[in-house]
């Protein structure tokens, strides 16, 4: 499993740092079961008003840093039309294990600016044949 990890204002060499201490095949994945992958923020794709929906992380243990978590809905359109194989089999598995909301989703996934409305059509069919369910 991985954690995406974006750097305010990072142009891609902190998260690239990130990612040899904490990435995938290193002594921190063996150990904890994950492993981080840095990101540079605004590169994924997700919809406009995803901040207004995340939750923040802030505490004592932080050290004064605040994690801003996505909406399971934001993340799994993000995920989705990224479309890899990992992005399916991570909505796969958390839809087995919360109540994901498949028609929030969806519309979540049409409310993505820089995704073409083709992809947004083939990646929403996509969603209902990876979790096996019939479309609404």
């Amino acid at each position: 499993m991985e954690a995406d990890l974006a750097i305010p204002g990072d142009k891609g060499d902190l998260s690239n740092e990130i990612e040899g201490p904490l990435g995938e095949g290193s002594q921190f994945a063996m150990t904890f079961g994950y492993y981080a992958e840095g990101v540079v923020e605004g590169v994924s794709c997700l919809p406009p008003d995803w901040k207004l929906r995340a939750r923040r992380i802030y505490s004592e243990e932080t050290n004064g840093v605040t994690g801003v978590c996505p909406d399971v809905n934001d993340l799994c359109a993000s995920k989705a039309v990224a479309g890899r194989e990992k992005d399916w089999k991570f909505i796969k598995i958390l839809s087995q294990v919360t109540q994901l909301d498949i028609s929030e989703l969806v519309k979540r996934i049409w409310q993505i600016d820089n995704v073409a409305n083709s992809d947004k059509h083939r990646t929403e069919k996509l969603l209902y044949t990876k979790l096996e369910i019939k479309e609404k």
